[in-house]
């Protein structure tokens, strides 16, 4: 019985890191969206992906998360401030 439970423990961790990753991934191309808007129009003629990479590698987990937020619900000024901030930093 205790085998059983350590198994059944372990997929449920397994699980929920595959379930993470995938969070963090659909996250991650949701910021990748805002980023890109902010680049467009405040960077006009800067390389899009290097510029994109270069803030979504220095943003922060919840700076992640919040761009992911402007990708749906619109870029703000507060927005294009945190790409700025991350883009500077």
């Amino acid at each position: 019985m205790r085998t059983f439970l350590a198994i059944a423990g372990l997929a449920v961790l397994t699980g929920c890191g595959v379930v993470s990753e995938a969070t963090d991934d659909l996250a991650t191309r949701q910021a990748r969206a805002a980023v890109n808007q902010v680049v467009v129009n405040r960077f006009p003629g800067a390389d899009l992906r290097p510029a994109t990479n270069c803030i979504i590698d220095g943003a922060t987990a919840g700076e992640i998360l919040t761009l992911a937020g402007a990708s749906v619900t619109g870029v703000t000024q507060n927005t294009i401030n945190l790409v700025i901030n991350i883009a500077t930093a």
